[in-house]
C-alpha cells in the first residue's frame, strides 16, 4: 500500500544575504567585509557607494572632474578588500545570487572614512600632517 505525500517548494532568487564581518582600518585606508547567505548560492555581487560631491553655495558644481558615476554591481567573492580609500562616507552592498537571479534586499553597511588636519612643531618648523579616523558602528 502506498501513501500520497505532498512536497511544497518555494522557487525565486535566494534571500538573507548577510554581512558576517565589517572590518574598517583608517589607518591603512582598507574596508573588507565578509559576507553569505542561505541556500544553493552560486555567487554574489558587490558595489561600494560613495556619494556625490556636495554642491557650492550657490547651487554650482566644483567640476566634471568631480562627478561620480551611479556604481553598478559587480561580481565579487568573500571576503571584498577596498584599498586606498579617501574622506567619505561610504555604503557597502551585497547580494546573493542563484539560479533564478539576484537577492531582492542586499545585504548593507554603512561607514565613514574621515581625515583630520592636525599640526605638529618640529624644531620650530611648523608642519601640516594628515591623520586619519574611521567610525563604523557594527
Amino acid at each position: 500500500m502506498s501513501q500520497d505525500q505532498t512536497v511544497t517548494a518555494t522557487f525565486g532568487p535566494p534571500k538573507g544575504t548577510a554581512i558576517t564581518k565589517a572590518t574598517i582600518n583608517g589607518r591603512k585606508k582598507k574596508a573588507s567585509f565578509t559576507f553569505g547567505a542561505p541556500g544553493a548560492i552560486t555567487g554574489f555581487e558587490c558595489k561600494l557607494i560613495r556619494p556625490k560631491p556636495k554642491h557650492h553655495k550657490g547651487g554650482k558644481k566644483r567640476s566634471r572632474a568631480g562627478t561620480r558615476k551611479k556604481p553598478k554591481f559587480a561580481l565579487c567573492v568573500s571576503a571584498k578588500l577596498y584599498k586606498h580609500l579617501a574622506p567619505d562616507h561610504y555604503t557597502f552592498k551585497v547580494r546573493a545570487l542563484d539560479v533564478l537571479g539576484a537577492d531582492a534586499v542586499p545585504a548593507t553597511k554603512s561607514f565613514k572614512v574621515s581625515w583630520s588636519n592636525t599640526r605638529s612643531i618640529t624644531s620650530k618648523n611648523t608642519r601640516n600632517t594628515r591623520t586619519m579616523s574611521i567610525r563604523a558602528p557594527l
